[in-house]
């Protein structure tokens, strides 16, 4: 939108003269003004939508920091629990969507072997480990349907 409105304003500027020196021969130096007065009120027009995006871009960045510190302590939860290979010989990980790829990368194993479907996933009955991210950051990890002795020590 911007880009067209300055193409608008540069083709006015260019043709202006042109058209005003046909309609009015007279008006000389205010011919000059025209311009810049409609390039100041262009730009005048433009604060309130840079206003507006600047405040979401800030609020992006709030929520995108928490995001990534929340990230960042799933590595830390895995590690006190045992590690990822404990975890990943403890049944199926299993997460939030928007967590499915971080929580691969984390336990070393495809994307294709996180689920995300917790409700299926616990009726089948097959051995489990969910992965919820807290309100206020942190993860919440449970063990359900454990086989494994070792396993069954985890949080459930």
């Amino acid at each position: 939108m911007v880009v067209v409105a300055a193409v608008f304003v540069g083709r006015l500027l260019i043709e202006l003269p042109a058209l005003t020196a046909r309609i009015r021969p007279a008006l000389g130096p205010a011919t000059r003004w025209t311009g810049v007065i409609l390039a100041a009120a262009l730009t005048v027009s433009l604060i309130p939508a840079a206003i507006s995006r600047g405040r979401a871009e800030r609020r992006d960045l709030v929520v995108q920091r928490a995001r990534t510190k929340e990230i960042n302590r799933l590595a830390g939860v895995i590690g006190r629990l045992g590690g990822a290979a404990r975890l990943r010989g403890c049944g199926e990980p299993l997460t939030r969507l928007e967590y499915q790829t971080t929580l691969a990368w984390t336990l070393g194993v495809n994307v294709s072997r996180v689920g995300f479907k917790y409700g299926q996933a616990i009726q089948h009955g097959n051995p489990l480990v969910l992965f919820t991210p807290l309100p206020h950051g942190g993860w919440k990890v449970q063990a359900v349907h454990q086989a494994r002795a070792s396993c069954r020590s985890l949080p459930g």
